[in-house]
């Protein structure tokens, strides 16, 4: 691998090292499960699963008050794209499931750290500080205390990309930029909560 290639990857490879070592107890122990994973969001995910696995679209709930229709739940996160994979592979082992959930939720963490380093390197910081800003805010004060509600973090993880979408915009008004930034708003409103929004920020 080239030096220019490696010096490229790494602040993106420092931001992973640094959410898996902060995370290291929801990964690599079982003595940690965040309260609202496997009590509200894993039923619904395995729900959801088995469901696919029956060559069925998870949208009706037929267990729940004589049937419910469960994709009108925005917390089952039925259309949101990054859940599928979870969901597909949830068929392979269902008793991982859970485990897979806990990897979605890291890896959001993951996108709000890299999404907050190319905003803070656009609007002109150095290499260092930028790492530095992606850190604080995928470790900060919002994550950390909302990792049990999934549709939170992996509503908030896009917010940055958001943002750098605007600060392009401003600058100039391009059609890549603008589809991008319709992308990032419609995966933060498939995911759930609007976390923007100052009532929800508790």
């Amino acid at each position: 691998m080239k030096n220019g290639t490696i010096r490229k990857l790494a602040p993106y490879t420092l931001i992973l090292l640094m959410v898996l070592c902060f995370y290291r107890s929801l990964l690599f122990s079982n003595a940690y499960r965040p309260f609202d994973l496997p009590g509200w969001h894993l039923p619904q995910a395995t729900f959801a699963s088995e469901s696919l696995r029956q060559g069925s679209l998870p949208l009706w709930d037929p267990y729940t008050y004589a049937g419910t229709p469960f994709s009108s739940n925005i917390q089952t996160q039925v259309f949101y794209p990054l859940r599928w994979p979870t969901l597909l592979l949830g068929q392979l082992s269902p008793p991982a499931l859970l485990f897979r959930l806990e990897l979605e939720i890291i890896f959001h963490v993951f996108l709000a750290g890299v999404f907050t380093f190319l905003l803070a390197r656009r609007i002109g910081l150095a290499v260092p500080p930028a790492i530095l800003a992606g850190a604080v805010f995928s470790l900060g004060c919002y994550f950390p205390p909302n990792v049990q509600d999934i549709g939170r973090v992996e509503a908030m993880a896009w917010m940055p990309l958001c943002w750098l979408c605007v600060v392009r915009l401003r600058h100039k008004l391009t059609i890549r930029w603008f589809a991008l930034l319709s992308f990032a708003l419609g995966m933060t409103s498939r995911s759930a909560d609007w976390p923007c929004l100052p009532g929800n920020m508790s």
